[in-house]
């Protein structure tokens, strides 16, 4: 593995260990993705696992989304790699109704059992994953015509972003997927892309909230620049947003995502 792939792979777990305990309070939770796919794959009962879980801040609120629309979670599972994330997930399901599996195993290699799961989902973290060993993964637990859904935001609506308009070389150092990349696992046996739908929602900030933000790098992509770089796209980021936006009392931008809905072929 080439020397800059190990330190950007340091750098995300050292993101994502210090953020652990805030990290809910750090990213905003759309719910109107979570509604919709839960329609789309609703069945009498479903067996979940949702790949880089985090906090579960997607995973738990599914499975209740589901159980409101009259489809039983019979088991769920957040499958991820770093130890903080899931401790914070552990104690948000104490007492949780529906049984959840948190564990601590890579993307590649969850040791679930093959065909064991009705829905597969990655939520804003399937570009921390590897593609390839991780598609082969899926497509052994998944059961037949069971689901995959990826959620979220492609290189072009990175582009869109504040982060992405504002921050100097932030295309550069993202890690997000190409949309040709993310629709594109039809190219590995077995998978059928049934749904490409986006999202698009407005944001409405103060200036002193994208500031604490960006200073206290609560995205991953501002984790990977060494610290002097950093420091002078911060002071560059900050001239451009207060140049840009005319009300910084309530910034307002655009934040885009795109659902990509798979099936499983028998």
């Amino acid at each position: 593995m080439t020397e800059p792939r190990l330190r950007k792979q340091k750098n995300t777990k050292e993101h994502f260990d210090r953020l652990a305990k805030e990290y809910d309070n750090c990213r905003t939770f759309d719910v109107k993705p979570v509604y919709h796919l839960a329609r789309m794959v609703g069945r009498d009962e479903i067996r979940l696992c949702d790949l880089g879980c985090g906090t579960g801040r997607y995973l738990l609120p599914l499975m209740k989304i589901l159980d409101e629309l009259g489809t039983t979670v019979k088991r769920a599972t957040g499958v991820d790699i770093n130890p903080n994330m899931l401790e914070v997930a552990k104690m948000r399901t104490e007492g949780f109704e529906i049984p959840v599996d948190w564990v601590f195993a890579p993307s590649y290699e969850t040791g679930l059992k093959s065909n064991s799961v009705t829905m597969v989902t990655a939520f804003n973290s399937f570009h921390h994953l590897p593609i390839e060993s991780t598609a082969e993964e899926i497509k052994r637990v998944l059961e037949p015509n069971g689901y995959l859904a990826i959620y979220s935001r492609t290189k072009d609506q990175e582009a869109e972003h504040i982060w992405g308009k504002h921050f100097p070389d932030y295309l550069d150092y993202s890690q997000v997927l190409d949309r040709e990349i993310l629709g594109g696992l039809v190219k590995y046996d077995g998978y059928k892309l049934i749904e490409e739908k986006d999202f698009s929602f407005k944001r409405y900030v103060p200036f002193t909230r994208v500031y604490e933000q960006t200073k206290n790098k609560h995205y991953s992509t501002l984790a990977l620049y060494d610290l002097d770089d950093f420091e002078r796209a911060f002071d560059v980021f900050v001239e451009k947003v207060k140049r840009s936006y005319d009300d910084l009392e309530t910034i307002t931008y655009e934040s885009s995502y795109t659902l990509f809905l798979y099936k499983k072929q028998s």
